[in-house]
């Protein structure tokens, strides 16, 4: 398979995954056992956990076909600004100049590390 489509497998599984994690723990005080009991038979745990967990096993094959210097700031830089887009849209949090400049400054980024190619 492409490389590209295991960096949107991994970009889709982590990120997805790191969003059904925080809404399965949004609003739970995790301080006792039960509560942790309770936390992991949530159905957007498991499903959050499972992405996640399919999201390293798509990070370990792009680890063995690419260089760690060259997979690394992409797939951190992109994972960053989905997750801040999805943070923004689905959890209402805020969306400042600083993230906007930061999304442009890492897509730069990325743009070069691929240049270099």
């Amino acid at each position: 398979m492409n490389m590209i489509i295991f960096i949107a497998i991994y970009l889709f599984c982590s990120t997805i995954g790191l969003m059904l994690l925080k809404t399965s723990i949004a609003g739970r005080e995790l301080n006792s056992v039960s509560a942790y009991i309770g936390l992991i038979l949530n159905y957007k745990f498991i499903a959050g956990f499972f992405l996640y967990a399919a999201s390293f096993l798509a990070w370990l094959f792009l680890l063995s076909r690419k260089d760690l210097s060259f997979i690394y700031p992409i797939v951190v830089g992109l994972s960053y600004v989905l997750i801040m887009l999805m943070a923004v849209v689905i959890l209402r949090e805020s969306f400042t100049i600083n993230k906007a400049l930061g999304v442009l400054l890492i897509g730069a980024g990325i743009i070069i590390i691929f240049a270099q190619k």
